[in-house]
């Protein structure tokens, strides 16, 4: 009598909750505005009692449907039953995997709906799969050929999508940190691997469209590299050093083997401490070879000077300001 009372309460609470089954469960039974919170108060005591773990499970395995229907409609919630979470973790995996982007846009619609602390013991999953879900976008967002007709448009193009690798390096880090804090048999951890899997696999392909792109544009001229003189790496010196060291001093400082899109995350760094100054971000391409020797030479006009290199500034700026 006591479990069925338990249960009544839980299944009313379910009803107060999702107005999609309100009908289904009340039909039209009045509760009075009093009798309403006593049961949501007393609801919550029950899922809240460790002791009532098993009768929490089977009231889950007995309302599968209508918690995959309180998903399906993107009701409001300020909580989830275990079942719940695992079902709308499990769809938003699955979402991704086949590209149905409408499945996945209503999916983070519904986590929007949801209350603060409804996920917090899966906290890393849900970061690891907003991730994945922008990830994916952009992998498998239609490319246009005319938007590598030249070597400008390839640069702007990732430039626009860099991103991509970024989430490729985030979502990495965060798979690793949950297979060290899980379970080596969770099944949603190895349901999240399987994924990140698949996007690697798309990234590959992604990385070898924009490779096979670059290659056609190299082919295309009689020159063996097509270069952009604003975009050369031995333009940097002369393009920001030297017209600056006229006026202020300066670090020129240089980063070998840095990531395009690495830089994003240094600049948002840098800009929460310096606050009060404008950080700008300028790309450039590789010197080929692209290895350290050739690009760190090209970084700076050198001269071997007792043993040490140094930069060359012209004779006019180097008078206009002598602490460069």
């Amino acid at each position: 009598l006591i479990e069925s009372l338990f249960f009544w309460i839980l299944k009313v609470e379910l009803a107060l909750t999702y107005p999609s089954l309100k009908q289904n469960v009340l039909g039209d039974l009045f509760l009075t505005k009093y009798t309403e919170d006593m049961i949501l108060k007393s609801a919550k005591l029950l899922r809240s009692e460790k002791k009532l773990h098993k009768l929490r499970l089977a009231f889950e395995s007995a309302h599968v449907a209508s918690f995959q229907n309180i998903l399906n409609n993107n009701e409001a919630t300020t909580y989830l039953y275990h079942r719940q979470k695992m079902l709308f973790l499990a769809s938003w995996i699955s979402a991704i995997h086949e590209s149905s982007s409408t499945q996945i846009t209503k999916l983070e619609n519904a986590l929007g709906k949801m209350g603060t602390g409804v996920f917090t013991e899966y906290d890393l999953h849900i970061k690891t799969l907003l991730l994945c879900s922008q990830w994916q976008r952009i992998l498998t967002r239609k490319k246009e050929d005319s938007e590598f007709g030249e070597l400008k448009n390839l640069v702007n193009f990732y430039i626009q999508n860099s991103r991509i690798d970024n989430f490729q390096r985030h979502t990495s880090q965060y798979v690793h940190t949950l297979s060290l804090h899980t379970d080596h048999d969770d099944e949603l951890v190895k349901a999240i691997q399987k994924l990140v899997e698949h996007l690697q696999d798309l990234h590959w392909n992604w990385t070898q469209y924009l490779y096979s792109k670059t290659i056609d544009i190299y082919t295309k001229y009689d020159e063996v590299l097509p270069f952009i003189k604003d975009l050369q790496q031995r333009q940097v010196f002369y393009n920001f050093v030297e017209n600056n060291s006229q006026n202020i001093a300066f670090a020129y400082i240089w980063l070998d083997a840095f990531r395009y899109e690495m830089i994003h995350d240094l600049q948002s760094g840098l800009q929460a401490i310096f606050r009060d100054i404008e950080l700008s971000i300028h790309p450039t391409m590789s010197e080929l070879p692209s290895n350290t020797e050739v690009g760190m030479n090209l970084m700076g006009p050198m001269i071997n000077d007792s043993d040490m290199l140094l930069p060359m500034l012209s004779k006019q700026s180097a008078k206009k300001n002598p602490n460069n």
